[in-house]
């Protein structure tokens, strides 16, 4: 090869890098950088995403667990019983033992009213009794306390001596028997 051909095939070889070096190679190598920054990038907001995930997660999961344990406080808090009589029956049974376990004497108790919303069942029962008038608080922090969460609405007493007789009104809830559901459904 001669001189001339070489100098020929330098300056070719110079024309070609001139431009394929700001045409080609930089815009290239400048769009990898560029690429490779951006998903850097994305894959630190990923990360940090995560992060914020796994803490909320943690509170989620706390928050699940206490509502659970409402959800069954309440569901105990429940008269059962798979009709309406059955439900009020067990509501004057535990109403029975209440008041037993701190001497109140039940005189008599009205029938149950019921009212229906949805699938629940309010229960109102009203519990006549007599009781000694110092034991009085204790009979209806009793009657409140217990797992079935019974809420006075209204009370009623009058004082014979050291006894005091009276009259407590009281309301519970339970679910609404299916049969209940399925027959206001058919109306």
């Amino acid at each position: 090869m001669s001189s001339r051909e070489k100098r020929l095939l330098q300056l070719f070889a110079g024309m070609i890098l001139l431009y394929a070096i700001p045409f080609e190679l930089l815009p290239g190598v400048w769009g990898y950088l560029h690429g490779h920054n951006d998903e850097v990038q994305d894959l630190r907001h990923k990360i940090h995403r995560y992060e914020r995930l796994l803490e909320t997660q943690e509170q989620w999961q706390q928050r699940h667990r206490e509502e659970s344990v409402i959800a069954d406080e309440v569901e105990a808090s429940l008269i059962g019983g798979g009709t309406a009589d059955l439900i009020g029956a067990r509501m004057i049974g535990v109403l029975r033992e209440l008041s037993a376990g701190v001497g109140a004497t039940v005189k008599s108790f009205e029938l149950p009213e019921f009212n229906a919303s949805g699938e629940w069942l309010l229960v109102t029962q009203t519990v006549h009794f007599s009781i000694a008038g110092r034991r009085l608080y204790e009979y209806v922090k009793a009657l409140t306390g217990s797992v079935n969460r019974f809420k006075v609405v209204s009370i009623d007493v009058r004082a014979r001596g050291d006894q005091v007789e009276g009259s407590v009104k009281l309301v519970g809830f339970a679910h609404r028997p299916e049969g209940d559901r399925e027959e206001e459904a058919r109306r």
